[in-house]
């Protein structure tokens, strides 16, 4: 787990995070996940349980720097559900999955507590592998000091 100054506000944590763009930076593991050949749809899906404020992104991470984003949420919830139908082109590149979790609306004195207790999971489907889980790991959330925000991120390998 990463922990971020006090009073940062989550777009200059973010910033401050990548270098700039926000997307590239990547503090945890990455996992893998083989599509296969033959496999042209996969399917994913992310659930976010807090009863904070929740925004989540996909994003396809490309060669040289650019990426591609594949889905947000639209919703207070960060949840997030869609499908590529051009799968093989991610094969070889990364998915990553960003949430941002606010805890603004809530007690403050709860905020160390529900950022501690924040649960993140993506589910990839459709490719050889099959239906597979990936729970975050903790070393790949950020807090802010305060605890009034954490970001959580996932990253998996499209093999």
């Amino acid at each position: 787990m990463v922990v971020v100054g006090r009073g940062t506000d989550l777009a200059g944590a973010a910033a401050a995070l990548s270098g700039g763009s926000g997307l590239f930076y990547f503090q945890g593991m990455e996992k893998q996940y083989t599509l296969g050949a033959g496999f042209d749809a996969l399917t994913f899906k992310v659930d976010i349980g807090t009863p904070g404020l929740a925004s989540t992104g996909v994003y396809l991470i490309l060669d040289a720097g650019q990426f591609q984003k594949l889905a947000e949420s639209d919703a207070d919830s960060g949840d997030v559900e869609g499908t590529d139908a051009e799968a093989q082109r991610m094969v070889g590149h990364l998915l990553k999955v960003r949430s941002i979790v606010d805890f603004i609306n809530l007690d403050q004195d709860q905020w160390e507590t529900l950022c501690n207790t924040v649960v993140s999971e993506l589910t990839l489907s459709g490719g050889q592998d099959g239906v597979q889980a990936f729970p975050f790991e903790t070393e790949n959330k950020t807090v802010s000091e305060d605890f009034r925000w954490c970001i959580i991120e996932h990253l998996v390998r499209i093999q």
